[in-house]
């Protein structure tokens, strides 16, 4: 048997939807539509725990073609030789075109010695009928070439979407031309159907039966008063196709998990395919048969739904056809797992002074991590992969870093306690005036001390240098006054709302209270001196307190006068 193969390219819409159609020919046509889509077309991994697990793949076969039937193409094949029952046959080929409707056409091919054709393919069966009554009879009986002549005709001028038809109206002898046994078989694979009516004493039944078995056709021994009627009811073609069988088969990433209706036959391969087979039957024009077919994903990727899945069927002349399906694409996936936060920070012990370092050691392990949320516990936050962070205060920080992998999954947050230390607090003073005098009151400003984490709250001086604070205080300035002059090594020690400390220690040049300055007036170098000259001499005694019995005493060098 042969059988024609007819791929349908597959038109993707939204839901996926593919329309398979078998276009006409001259000798056959296919009119089975065939329409597929799959929703979702992504599901989880059967059995992993995600949702939805179960994608709903819908298959619709669909009768399309003319309103009602399809017309008739006709050949009358009407034998005429000497011994035809002319009349009989005329009569009977009457009461067929009486059975025509609008849109079906006829001819008429004639054969006695030879085969003639009378009158082409026409809807003008007016024209049809005058030729017939017009036939006469006499010569030998060229059967075969009658027929090839009339399926010359159909296969030339048959429409696409016509059921085509011979009838001959003979008693099947042929003594003239080709052998008429052939035509069965090469009318079979066009699909071209036979109906013979025999008319004559003589009639060869056992080849006129071939015929009919052959192309599914009838074949009536005599011109009855039903053949109209019958000859009509088997050419009066209302089913896009019969004998409708679909093998869908599916491959071994996806499993089948129920349909409606129920296969008629379900078979699991060793590769791990799955084959469903429906016996559909036949389809009338206009009707549709769907299958609604429950799947579910075994292995994770994308996968066709259909490994050379077919509708095969017989068209709606009867000859064998077969249409490939066009596979969809079902993406099967697993969970997606969420990744894992996961952080390093340096340095180990930082304070308040420091910038810490935060790495990112997160992972996903199915995916990548491509966002990150940090919170430093201190109010702020960053989204950087690495980033720094500067702790405006000592204290313990609970620092949370979220991950976030490329299909949105957040991670457990990552949780760190840090501890910052305190800055200690730097202090410095000054002394105005910068060289006080013993006796005299100096005033001492710490203001220049800072705190860059907090606030200085004690001030504590040791004037005398031996170790001992000699004032604490909460405010940085603070009056003393030296009771002898000298050097003295002068600290303040500086403690912050935390409890850092820091010392600052400075040399204090102490003044006397009463100062006495001696300076020379000459216009020579200190170490020159003019014998027989006079310079002059002037002691400058300053008193920064009250003196009582002030005595100056002046010793003259020797050679020196005094004057």
């Amino acid at each position: 048997m042969k059988r024609r193969n007819t791929a349908a390219g597959g038109i993707t819409l939204a839901a996926f939807l593919i329309v398979l159609a078998v276009g006409g020919s001259a000798l056959a046509g296919g009119y089975i539509q065939v329409q597929q889509t799959v929703v979702p077309d992504e599901v989880y991994l059967a059995g992993s725990g995600g949702s939805p697990e179960t994608a709903t793949l819908t298959l619709t076969l669909t009768g399309t073609g003319p309103r009602g039937r399809f017309p008739i193409d006709c050949m009358l094949v009407i034998d005429v030789s000497a011994t035809a029952q002319i009349d009989v046959a005329k009569e009977a080929a009457f009461g067929i075109l009486s059975k025509f409707k609008e849109g079906d056409r006829a001819g008429v091919v004639a054969f006695a010695t030879e085969a003639h054709l009378i009158v082409p393919l026409t809807d003008d069966l007016t024209r049809v009928k005058q030729a017939i009554s017009d036939l006469s009879r006499g010569g030998k009986s060229a059967f075969g070439d009658a027929l090839k002549l009339a399926r010359q005709q159909l296969t030339n001028e048959g429409r696409p979407d016509a059921v085509l038809a011979e009838v001959p109206l003979t008693d099947g002898q042929s003594n003239s031309g080709s052998e008429p046994a052939i035509e069965g078989k090469m009318a079979k694979e066009l699909g071209i159907k036979l109906i013979s009516i025999g008319i004559g004493n003589l009639i060869d039944r056992n080849l006129l039966e071939q015929f009919a078995s052959e192309t599914g056709g009838l074949f009536l021994p005599r011109p009855r008063d039903d053949a109209p009627e019958r000859i009509m009811a088997r050419l009066a073609v209302t089913s896009a196709g019969g004998e409708i069988t679909v093998k869908k088969i599916l491959p071994a990433g996806i499993s089948y998990a129920g349909g409606d209706p129920t296969p008629t036959q379900i078979d699991q391969g060793a590769d791990g395919m799955t084959v469903l087979t429906w016996r559909v039957g036949s389809l009338g024009l206009g009707a549709r048969w769907t299958a609604t077919v429950l799947l579910n994903g075994t292995k994770v990727g994308e996968w066709a739904t259909d490994a050379e899945s077919v509708v095969t069927m017989d068209d709606f002349r009867g000859v064998p056809t077969t249409i490939n399906i066009s596979p969809l694409t079902l993406r099967v996936i697993a969970p997606n797992a969420a990744p894992i936060a996961a952080f390093t920070y340096g340095p180990e012990e930082p304070s308040t002074s420091e910038a810490v370092s935060f790495t990112d050691e997160s992972s996903d392990s199915d995916g990548k991590v491509v966002a990150w949320k940090w919170d430093f516990g201190d109010g702020e936050e960053s989204e950087a992969q690495n980033p720094e962070h500067r702790f405006a205060a000592p204290g313990t920080y609970t620092v949370s870093l979220i991950a976030i992998d490329d299909r949105g999954a957040r991670s457990a947050p990552a949780k760190v306690e840090i501890t910052i230390k305190n800055t200690p607090p730097t202090a410095l003073f000054t002394c105005s005036p910068k060289e006080p005098r013993s006796g005299v009151e100096a005033v001492f400003d710490a203001s220049g001390s800072n705190d860059i984490d907090g606030h200085v709250v004690t001030y504590s001086w040791d004037f005398d240098g031996d170790g001992a604070f000699d004032k604490t205080t909460s405010n940085p300035q603070v009056s003393y006054t030296f009771p002898s002059s000298g050097e003295v090594q002068v600290t303040l020690a500086v403690t912050d709302d935390s409890g850092g400390t820091d010392t600052y220690t400075k040399a204090i040049e102490v003044l006397p209270s009463v100062t006495a300055v001696r300076t020379i007036d000459t216009c020579l170098p200190d170490d020159v001196t003019i014998s027989g000259g006079t310079v002059t001499v002037t002691v400058t005694i300053t008193a920064n307190t009250e003196v009582h019995g002030l005595t100056l005493h002046e010793e003259v060098p020797a050679g020196w006068t005094f004057t």
